[in-house]
């Protein structure tokens, strides 16, 4: 089911370390597209079990997938000068620890959000969500795994921030019929998505939130014309799925190279 919730912008590293990828911004971009969009009158809201009506009102989700620390330190100044809050998708595996889920191209590796800040993201009212444990491909996990992966991280995450968790944003986008029922007998409300697959059947009580990805060439009227669906709007919507499936390459990536063992926490780079 999918309900008349505000429209949802989705970030992932928002840091001025230059990287292989589109999946980023700077910060003084960052700056400039939520400044923007305060100007025209937009204001963050937080999503709900019940689901939340846009109605007259301008307001938006701001969403961060990964759960990176530069998010913490770069974004979360910023938005809290603009009064805006945000959902963070955290893989609960990956916490205080970098991202060696992730190819690490030209040796570019990322930390994750450690638990102390967390704590201090929720108390400002944030709210930190799942994204699995371990950032895989859920499609191709046995039915056992895949339950391990999407209710673990609920567990486990509950118990860290000590708060309920009601959504989930799939890695990579990915997701079928079966990672969907899992999910609801997971306990889960909702789940982030990049589309809506019309093969995949959402029984009432489960949302599915559509999310517009910002990437690295989005210009402040760019992001603008996101919340605002104005001329483009469409033509901007199938290129961003087109990059999205591109995402696929990590999936590919993992199963060529062998990752490192990320049983133990990492020191973070700087």
């Amino acid at each position: 089911m999918i309900r008349n919730f505000p429209r949802a912008l989705l970030y992932h590293k928002v840091t001025p370390r230059w990287e292989v990828g589109v999946t980023w911004v700077t910060p003084l971009a960052f700056q400039r597209q939520m400044e923007k969009l305060a100007e025209a009158g937009w204001r963050t809201t937080l999503p709900d079990e019940q689901g939340m009506t846009t109605d007259e009102h301008k307001e938006f989700l701001l969403i961060f997938d990964d759960g990176y620390e530069c998010i913490y330190r770069y974004a979360y100044p910023i938005l809290t000068d603009l009064g805006f809050k945000a959902v963070v998708f955290i893989p609960s595996g990956y916490i205080g620890r970098m991202n060696d889920w992730d190819h690490h191209l030209l040796g570019r590796r990322f930390g994750h959000l450690t638990l102390e800040m967390l704590n201090e993201l929720t108390a400002a009212g944030w709210m930190i969500e799942s994204h699995t444990v371990s950032h895989v491909d859920l499609l191709r996990l046995r039915d056992d795994l895949l339950g391990l992966e999407i209710g673990g991280s609920r567990r486990e995450l509950q118990t860290s921030i000590g708060q309920q968790l009601n959504w989930i944003s799939y890695p990579f986008g990915r997701y079928d019929q079966r990672v969907v029922d899992a999910s609801i007998k997971a306990g889960y409300s909702g789940a982030v998505v990049p589309v809506c697959r019309r093969s995949v059947d959402v029984p009432d009580g489960f949302n599915l939130i559509v999310a517009d990805a910002v990437y690295r060439w989005d210009t402040p009227k760019m992001v603008l014309n996101r919340l605002e669906q104005g001329d483009g709007y469409c033509a901007g919507r199938r290129l961003r799925r087109i990059v999205n499936g591109f995402s696929v390459g990590t999936v590919v990536w993992r199963r060529l190279f062998p990752f490192r063992d990320h049983s133990k926490p990492l020191a973070m780079d700087r």
